[in-house]
């Protein structure tokens, strides 16, 4: 009971947070059919769907600090695609932006990429 109170103070919290905000949320869901053929082994099929979600979130607490949100879940509706289980996920990268106010610099923090060259 005590988790639950938590999840919707926080649900009645996100509104207030989101004032003057903008956000932009994306997702694609793949959803594949397959059918493996080994000689040896049993023919399995196979049917995992696949969602990719991202969330920006730009101009927070005066406009200099953003957030931003990739990650991808799967999950397999008929035989199991991999060895590793019925489901899968990550998240690809998370992390906080701020853009310094008199300088062209920026500060990041959390999970990104970098990318040489």
């Amino acid at each position: 009971m005590k988790r639950i109170a938590t999840y919707v103070f926080f649900l009645l919290l996100l509104p207030a947070l989101a004032y003057a905000v903008d956000t932009e949320a994306t997702g694609t869901t793949i959803l594949r059919f397959e059918e493996r053929s080994v000689p040896g082994f049993e023919k399995q099929k196979a049917v995992p769907a696949t969602q990719f979600v991202g969330v920006d979130a730009d101009k927070i607490g005066g406009g200099n600090l953003s957030l931003h949100l990739y990650g991808w879940g799967r999950v397999d509706l008929a035989d199991r695609s991999t060895d590793e289980g019925t489901t899968d996920g990550n998240l690809t990268y998370g992390y906080l932006l701020y853009r310094l106010p008199k300088a062209n610099g920026q500060v990041k923090a959390g999970r990104f990429f970098i990318y040489e060259g």
